[in-house]
């Protein structure tokens, strides 16, 4: 079992920091595929076999040969199939990465990096709702621009709306009325586009901080509730995850 937990937090570990998990040939070593990469004994030219993990915007890489920076010359061998861990390092006329990690082909690891995707994906959601002050499961009832409170002019301005949402059912904290405001940025600068943005008729699970400090400038900032990070609002169906990841219900 203590194996296996430490088996799983490796693989953890290199998922979490890794963009794209391929598994590949080293075909030339002190090699690249790019004019632009200065090789040396940490340089490899790789073909990729089989894609396991990739960033939607570099596309299939199978069949295709990239450049590795290796963490050491013997990470690997020529002629050895590898399984990469890696983070993109250039692209352009070809893909050069970086080694995060390598390991060994097993059978089920596509499985086994999807378990992992799972993990951190629900540490990262409980993260949240152990900061947050409320949780409800409801439905905006409707919206409306809030009335703005400084006349500071910047790009960043969120823009703040309120969304009325009814209350169907308080899965963490307290809260009296039937109904709860909740703030959100409905400006789609780089500040706030990833920001969750609600519409009348909208249902699901809101993970609330009440008067947050961790996103926009100071000026900006309204008190009240706000779900300002994407994990902040899931949708209906995820209830009941989001009820399984609250340490203590209250």
């Amino acid at each position: 079992m203590a194996k296996t937990r430490r088996s799983h937090r490796r693989l953890d570990d290199l998922v979490d920091r890794s963009g794209f998990i391929f598994t590949g040939v080293v075909r030339r070593t002190a090699a690249a595929t790019m004019p632009r990469v200065t090789t040396s004994d940490r340089t490899a030219v790789v073909q990729v076999q089989e894609v396991l993990r990739v960033p939607r915007v570099l596309g299939d890489y199978t069949e295709k040969q990239v450049t590795v920076l290796l963490q050491k010359a013997t990470s690997a061998k020529r002629g050895e199939r590898t399984v990469f861990f890696t983070t993109s390092w250039m692209f352009g006329e070809g893909l050069a990465v970086t080694e995060v990690g390598t390991m060994k082909p097993e059978d089920g690891l596509r499985g086994r990096i999807a378990d992992a995707e799972a993990r951190l994906a629900d540490r990262a959601l409980q993260a949240r709702i152990e900061r947050a002050s409320v949780i409800v499961t409801g439905k905006v009832l409707r919206t409306r621009p809030l009335e703005k409170k400084t006349r500071f002019v910047s790009e960043h301005d969120p823009k703040w709306w309120e969304a009325s949402v009814e209350i169907e059912s308080i899965e963490k904290g307290r809260h009296k009325e039937d109904t709860i405001p909740v703030l959100f940025p409905s400006s789609d600068d780089e500040m706030w586009i990833d920001s969750p943005k609600f519409r009348e008729g909208q249902e699901g699970v809101w993970i609330l901080q009440r008067n947050q400090q961790e996103r926009g400038a100071p000026v900006f900032r309204v008190p009240g509730y706000t779900a300002l990070d994407p994990l902040d609002y899931r949708a209906r169906v995820e209830r009941d995850r989001v009820i399984k990841l609250i340490p203590t219900k209250r």
